[in-house]
């Protein structure tokens, strides 16, 4: 598969798993969850399809850099983060933080120019998979506020409820 037929094969599942297993929870010890709508898929969409983004582009910088050259340039996120922020929000940030910004965007720098198998493809990819991921980061705030609203509670559901002291060791075994 290629180009539009790869996305659409790795989004739609996503947008369907979410209220599919969400349904399979019903009524057992996982909490009761609201049952799927047109209106739930419509709000989670926008963040499915930018998990989905952000996963594909990881691959395909993963394809052409190494491991910790990915990892080192996986910190600008950070700044692409607080870019955002100040730009779609107005939150501002003091010194200390772009004091230490500036420091991650320098190591990029500097990693980059050490990196022995330099790649423009890969660098390239890697900070597509920054932007994806910022920009998932920064919608799953609003994503979640909208669900909130679409639903009976007027809460998001919680489904970390698997580490609590009960499930926990049982999880741990089944996941060894």
């Amino acid at each position: 598969m290629c180009g539009a037929a790869a996305w659409v094969a790795a989004v739609v599942p996503t947008l369907g798993s979410s209220p599919a297993l969400g349904g399979c929870g019903k009524n057992r010890a996982w909490g009761a969850l609201e049952p799927p709508t047109w209106a739930l898929l419509r709000a989670w969409a926008p963040v499915n399809i930018l998990f989905v983004a952000m996963v594909w582009t990881s691959f395909a910088a993963l394809a052409s850099l190494g491991i910790p050259m990915a990892s080192i340039l996986k910190n600008l996120t950070n700044l692409f983060v607080i870019c955002g922020d100040y730009w779609l929000r107005g939150r501002t940030y003091g010194r200390r933080v772009w004091t230490t910004l500036g420091l991650l965007a320098a190591s990029a720098v500097c990693g980059a120019a050490t990196d022995l198998a330099f790649s423009v493809h890969g660098y390239c990819w890697q900070l597509a998979n920054c932007a994806a991921t910022a920009a998932y980061s920064l919608a799953l705030r609003e994503s979640m506020d909208r669900v909130a609203g679409l639903t009976a509670t007027r809460k998001v559901p919680d489904h970390n409820r698997g580490c609590d002291g009960q499930r926990g060791p049982r999880l741990a075994v089944l996941s060894w």
